[in-house]
């Protein structure tokens, strides 16, 4: 091990200026790029302030550094120390750094980040695909391969098994009177469960997951992230349990969409008035005490019931999430009687970037989850409409 020369964060200090530093100084040694979204560091090696050697997940020599600028969340660390590695990379840095930048405004590096979403062809109905970066291997304890057209959980059946997808794609189907309707769909580094899989031992499955390809799973260690869990803050352990509730909100709300049975929405507003979106903003997170409020996304014309809220329940944003709903692209409803507390957000987010990688992207997942969700919802709701037309 070396010294460390220099660390930091991504977000204050750019890769261009973290190897300009380093050539500048002509340091040798290694700079470890740590991203959230990837399993593995990044590394770039140097001699006497010169670029020889890089890797970043598959890619090695000029690749991977070109690569490793589409890492724009995380940390790095510098370690001086002599180099034995392999010189594969011969361009000057100030060439490379600039190539770098050109490629990551051209559009063709590829940003490192939050969960990608892919879309499964030309039907606009079609639920995209939830695919994340990053899967920490110390988390699986067992890996299970399922066969296209394996079920791996069905809805209404008890199961308390939380799964990340190594490989593969599988469908995220509720049961409707209408038939079977696929909410989402998952590839590698995807969640299969959410945080009340490993809560309650008497846990229901609230849908059936399918394999439509051959799949490869890991089982996650849910004692562990059950006691990773147990030891946040209660504001915190509510957050995120009020976040599955509104995700299963949502999938209801999507379903009676789907079936055309999406009625209640001006009688659930009959006694609300509509919060102003600049008051939503300027209280960022607030908690409700007493009261109750909706949900509610403006489509066309129309409303689109998505929640319905109570006391216990929060109103805004999290600068942490994006859940794709208030104050940006949704509305609230609120009841003369409503009374919020507004949540202190700097304890929160810092409680957040604590966690483990793997529980924060669960968390994660489940807000993707209800963003995708409310869009596949309104995207019936037009459909419905048209119909009327």
């Amino acid at each position: 091990m070396g010294n460390v020369a220099l660390a930091g964060s991504l977000g204050f200090l750019g890769l261009g200026d973290i190897l300009q530093l380093i050539g500048s100084s002509g340091g040798s040694g290694v700079l470890q790029i740590f991203s959230p979204y990837a399993h593995e560091p990044g590394s770039i090696y140097f001699s006497k302030g010169n670029i020889i050697h890089a890797h970043a997940l598959s890619a090695n020599g000029l690749d991977a550094v070109y690569a490793l600028f589409g890492w724009l969340e995380g940390d790095f660390e510098f370690q001086e120390r002599q180099m034995s590695v392999q010189k594969t990379i011969t361009a000057n840095r100030m060439e490379i750094i600039l190539d770098g930048l050109r490629l990551i405004d051209d559009g063709e590096t590829k940003i490192l980040g939050p969960p990608t979403l892919e879309k499964t062809g030309s039907d606009p109905m079609a639920p995209p695909i939830i695919r994340r970066h990053f899967v920490d291997y110390t988390y699986v304890v067992d890996e299970e391969f399922y066969g296209a057209g394996d079920k791996v959980t069905q809805e209404k059946r008890h199961g308390n098994w939380i799964w990340v997808v190594l490989d593969g794609t599988l469908d995220i189907i509720k049961t409707t009177p209408k038939g079977p309707l696929t909410v989402t769909r998952v590839g590698p580094g995807a969640f299969i469960g959410s945080v009340t899989s490993f809560l309650f031992q008497e846990n229901t499955r609230k849908a059936t997951v399918e394999a439509i390809t051959d799949a490869q799973l890991g089982i996650l260690d849910s004692q562990r992230m059950a006691h990773e869990f147990a030891v946040l803050s209660n504001e915190m352990r509510s957050y995120i349990l009020n976040l599955d509730r509104r995700l299963n909100q949502v999938t209801n709300a999507c379903m009676e969409q789907f079936i055309q049975a999406g009625g209640g929405t001006i009688k659930a507003l009959q006694d609300k008035r509509p919060i102003p979106a600049r008051e939503l903003q300027e209280k960022k997170l607030s908690k409700i005490q007493f009261g109750s409020a909706c949900i509610v996304r403006e489509i066309e014309n129309g409303r689109l019931l998505l929640a319905s809220l109570g006391p216990g329940d929060y109103i805004g944003e999290a600068p942490f999430l994006d859940i794709g709903h208030e104050p940006h692209q949704a509305s609230v409803y609120a009841s003369g009687s409503l009374k919020t507390s507004e949540v202190d957000l700097k304890p929160l987010c810092e409680e957040y970037e604590d966690l483990s990688l793997t529980l924060r992207n669960l968390i994660e997942n489940v807000a993707v989850n209800i963003s995708l969700t409310t869009n596949a919802a309104g995207n019936f709701l037009k459909r419905n409409r048209q119909k009327i037309r």
